[in-house]
């Protein structure tokens, strides 16, 4: 997606590494030795003072498609289907919010 976008714009990248590990990632960019494009939910859990600058990518803008799946080939408690029914509601809030930037909701058919 990323490549995809800043080719169409005709924005140059520098890739050197693809990694993929979050926590690798981050403390790459906490470092300062490289920078890494992520969702701004890839740092909610870090303090302030330790947190890497989030500078916002506005142009051209990015947005990608949230996906929850599940297995179907193992019945669930009633727990768990309780919170499997929750997780559309949650997402859509949190994206109705604008707490959850970037991500086109898609809906289908159970």
């Amino acid at each position: 997606m990323i490549e995809r976008t800043f080719e169409r714009h005709e924005v140059p990248l520098n890739v050197i590494a693809d990694i993929d590990s979050l926590p690798l990632m981050l403390s790459i960019a906490a470092g300062s030795s490289a920078c890494t494009i992520l969702p701004a939910l890839a740092l909610a859990g870090w303090d302030n003072d330790r947190r890497p600058p989030i500078p916002r990518i506005t142009e051209p803008g990015m947005s990608r498609t949230a996906s929850t799946c599940w297995p179907t080939s193992t019945p669930f408690s009633a727990s768990a289907e309780a919170i499997l029914a929750l997780i559309p509601e949650v997402v859509e809030d949190l994206w109705r919010a604008g707490k959850w930037e970037g991500i086109d909701l898609v809906r289908t058919k159970d």
